[in-house]
Formats: C-alpha cells, structure tokens, sequence
C-alpha cells in the first residue's frame, strides 16, 4: 500500500470533458482535497497563464497549488505567482523543422494564452481550435518565432492526415529535439530535455514530498513520463493505448465520466491509502 500525499492530473482528454471544461463534480472533489492538506497540480501541454485564468474563472485557482505547462516547459507556483520558463527551442532547430514538413498539408503553430499564432488557418484547424476556447491569428510565422522564445512547435493536420505526419516527423534527426502526437490531429516538437515527467521531479523538491507517494492521472502519450515516475498512475479509460500500457491502473470511468472525480472519491474513502 501507498500512502498518497500529492496528486497531479493532465487536462485534456484527463480532468476536461469533450467540451474543455471542469465538471461540478470533479470541482467537488478538487476543492475536497484542501481539507485533507493533499496538494492538487495540473500538469498540461496548455500554456500555463491560460489554464491559470481558467482556473480562477472556476473558482478553482485557491484549491490549484501549481501548473505544469508546456508539457513541462513552465512551472507556475500558484502561492507564489513565480513562472519558471525551461529549454527554449533554438532557431536554427526551429526552422529545419518548418524546412522539413512545409511541402505537407498542414499548418504551424504556437501557443501563447488563448491564441495560436499560425502561418495559415483552415476551417478544420479553426474548429479544433474553437474546441479548446482559443483563437487563431495568422502571422509571418517565421519571423514570430524569431522575436519569441517557443517552448514547443505545433503542426496541425487534419486527423485522417496524421499517420502520414507521424512518418514524415521519424525522418528527420534532431538529437536534441523530440516530436510527439499529442492528439489526432497534433503533432508537437520541443527540447529533448522538456517532458512532463523531468518537471514533475523538479515539483516533488519543491514540495519536499517524495515522487513515491504522487498520484497521477493521464490518458495520452504526452504522459507516459509522468506515469513512469508517479508512486502511482492512473490512465483515464479512453487513453491511448502506449498511455494505457504504461499506467499501474486503468480507470474504468472516461472523461466525460468524471474519471478524475470519480478516483478522488475511492481515494478518500481508502483514507489515501492505494
């Protein structure tokens, strides 16, 4: 048996429904935890000063400790307010990627906030987008990315597009860089040195509790290093299957089922004992 002192969870696909949002219940249960003195964190590809503002919109900001975004690129300390910023793609690493990919139908893209700076916008990525409760503005791409420090390169592509994506992303060699599908139409490259699972270590010293005894929920493929290192993990039931693979339990709720809530609840009622 573990005794569970921490909990983090990843947003999409995890603690969000379809929709992008936090249901009643699952608020319940994060606002429940306070009173058992257990620290909850987020831990996202989503930018960090989004989901915090989200997050005060729910009402939730006070029950949040801290946010893991970028799939590890930032961390924000909800006590203290202080955002760390990690590993910046270099330019040249930038551009061999756009060189690489820019014959494909598909369409480039950073995140800062609620907008996704883009080189072009198409009606499907534009709903995607919409989906998340972000915009899109179209720049000079290129010379957005000169004048600001990015933490992952997105590329959308239509989902029946992806496998050939995927395929295209293996060719190219960067040993200092990695690609990941984040979505079934996101693909996204960062820093070798960035993933969830590196910040995540950085969190548990700042907390002086030990990975051990961390709880960790997720559902895609962006969460395996988070999975690899929490005392225990849990994978949502519409997972992937390598995310599926690689957690101790498979949840038998969805999202859209409140898995979050839902394994919160056995926690508590188990006195946090797994």
């Amino acid at each position: 048996m573990k005794k569970i002192q921490w909990i983090v969870s990843d947003l999409d696909g995890t603690l969000f429904n379809d929709q992008k949002n936090i249901s009643r219940f699952n608020r319940e249960k994060i606002k429940a935890l306070s009173c058992y003195k257990i620290p909850f964190g987020i831990v996202t590809g989503r930018p960090v000063k989004q989901v915090a503002e989200r997050l005060r919109k729910m009402e939730l900001d006070s029950y949040v400790s801290f946010i893991i975004g970028m799939n590890g690129g930032s961390f924000l300390d909800l006590s203290t307010k202080k955002l760390q910023v990690f590993h910046p793609l270099e330019q040249k690493t930038i551009q061999t990627i756009i060189d690489h990919h820019q014959d494909l139908d598909i369409c480039f893209q950073v995140l800062e906030n609620t907008t996704r700076y883009v080189n072009r916008s198409t009606p499907q990525s534009l709903a995607y987008t919409h989906r998340c409760k972000e915009n899109e503005e179209v720049v000079d791409f290129f010379a957005y990315c000169q004048s600001h420090p990015i933490l992952k390169l997105m590329i959308y592509c239509d989902p029946e597009k992806m496998d050939m994506l995927v395929q295209r992303a293996k060719m190219l060699s960067l040993p200092d860089c990695r690609g990941i599908q984040t979505d079934d139409c996101m693909f996204e490259w960062m820093d070798h040195r960035i993933h969830k699972g590196a910040t995540l270590e950085y969190v548990a010293e700042v907390l002086g509790l030990p990975l051990s005894s961390c709880l960790a929920f997720g559902d895609a493929d962006n969460d395996l290093e988070v999975f690899e290192r929490a005392g225990v993990s849990i994978c949502a039931r519409n997972g992937t299957g390598k995310a599926k693979e690689k957690a101790m339990i498979v949840s038998s709720y969805t999202n859209e089922e409140d898995m979050v809530g839902h394994e919160i609840q056995t926690l508590m009622t188990n006195d946090f004992q797994w």
